[in-house]
């Protein structure tokens, strides 16, 4: 529990709850104040998928309301996650992440690869 905590506070220096929130607006996905917020989302993503063995909805559910105080159900994390809203916000929060890694690196890449601006990786394995 204190390292999944830990996990999570190292996570929130890196994209915090406001700019989570602002992301989810921008996509759509937060309308309202809901109990299962962009952070909350986010954060069952990242770090739920490899708390348990078997990855599955109720586990994510149950990930989700260990992190905050109200208890979200299997049901509820499913209608959000199909809604194509939640798609857009964790593809923005992937942008952000790359661009916020980026800007990490101080020197541009050499030579030819100085053009590229986007890149593609795909593990077949």
């Amino acid at each position: 529990m204190t390292q999944t905590r830990n996990s999570v506070a190292e996570w929130a220096k890196i994209l915090g709850s406001g700019e989570l929130a602002a992301l989810g607006r921008d996509a759509g996905f937060c309308e309202r104040n809901r109990k299962l917020t962009a952070r909350r989302l986010f954060l069952s993503l990242t770090l739920g998928t490899s708390a348990e063995h078997q990855r599955s909805l109720a586990g994510l559910a149950r990930f989700a309301s260990m992190i905050g105080r109200d208890n979200i159900t299997r049901q509820a994390l499913h209608q959000r996650l199909s809604d194509d809203e939640a798609a857009d916000f964790l593809r923005r929060c992937f942008v952000r992440l790359t661009h916020k890694a980026a800007s990490c690196i101080d020197e541009p890449l050499p030579g030819k690869l100085a053009t590229y601006e986007d890149c593609v990786l795909i593990d077949s394995s």
